[in-house]
């Protein structure tokens, strides 16, 4: 299964409703730039939440640390893939 076409694009706009946005959070979900802004606008990102589903959005904290710190929220996004096949 390859990636959709409209989601190679350079800057994703619009999603299917089985889809899901996934971006870079900060613990504290402020949400303040780049694809957390987006999340937050466009995709039902939930201002105070920096972890896990939210809306059309799945946030996945990155700005705490290295790969050992956000290792363990990453192995939890992709429970949450294999958990929701329904979800692309």
């Amino acid at each position: 299964m390859g990636v959709p076409e409209h989601a190679k694009q350079k800057h994703i706009t619009s999603l299917r409703p089985n889809e899901i946005y996934v971006f870079g959070s900060d613990l504290k979900g402020l949400h303040g730039g780049g694809t957390a802004y987006m999340a937050y606008r466009k995709f039902g990102a939930v201002l105070g939440q920096g972890v896990g589903l939210q809306g059309q959005s799945y946030a996945i904290p990155t700005m705490q640390g290295g790969v050992e710190t956000i290792r363990p929220y990453v192995d939890d996004f992709i429970r949450f893939a294999k958990e929701h096949p329904e979800w692309r």
